[in-house]
């Protein structure tokens, strides 16, 4: 017969096992809401400027990549 120690060695190395997939799980979880929130940004911000188009470099913009200019302005 084992050990009570080998039994509850085995049951602290479950335990801990259990924790790290609960914590996987929370940060996929985050990494999923992060990139929601990056969708809905850019597609708000799209909205706003095809109501509104920016009329100088803008760093949103350049962010997204739909500026041309290979820099942008002085003091910007």
């Amino acid at each position: 017969m084992r050990p009570l120690a080998f039994h509850w060695h085995r049951f602290l190395e479950w335990f801990a096992h259990r924790d790290i997939e609960w914590a996987n799980a929370r940060i996929r979880g985050l990494r999923d809401w992060r990139d929601r929130r990056v969708g809905d940004a850019d597609r708000h911000g799209a909205a706003a400027d095809a109501i509104c188009p920016p009329t100088e470099w803008d760093r949103r913009l350049w962010s997204r990549g739909q500026h041309t200019d290979l820099h942008p302005p002085p003091g910007a």
